[in-house]
């Protein structure tokens, strides 16, 4: 690796690190933000929202990956590599939204 490359990727183990010890204080805690209003993880906040924080973590540590380490060149580079693969399968997506209605239609209906 570069210095370049174990420089960014010191940098995104540093966010990583940060993100978690947020996340952790939001909702690990006693009487945290995202706990439920019985104290629980489950049903709660937290539990709604795991998987996109999970999405965003991962998506803004790899942006910042790639900016420390010259792989984008601006800001501008960084930004269309967040939708450079949607015009590959954007055909795809409403096929997804009828498929998806047909199937919670049926199970509306008949379960």
């Amino acid at each position: 690796m570069s210095y370049r490359q174990r420089h960014a990727a010191f940098m995104a183990i540093a966010l990583l690190c940060v993100i978690t010890a947020i996340v952790i204080m939001l909702a690990f805690v006693p009487h945290a933000v995202l706990l439920g209003v019985s104290g629980n993880l489950y049903p709660s906040a937290f539990s709604a929202a795991a998987i996109p924080i999970m999405a965003f973590t991962i998506t803004f540590i790899s942006i910042i990956y790639g900016i420390v380490s010259g792989s984008y060149d601006n800001t501008n580079n960084a930004v269309k590599s967040l939708y450079a693969g949607f015009s590959a399968f954007a055909p795809l997506f409403p096929i997804y939204i009828l498929a998806m209605q047909l199937y919670k239609t049926i199970t509306f209906v008949f379960l």
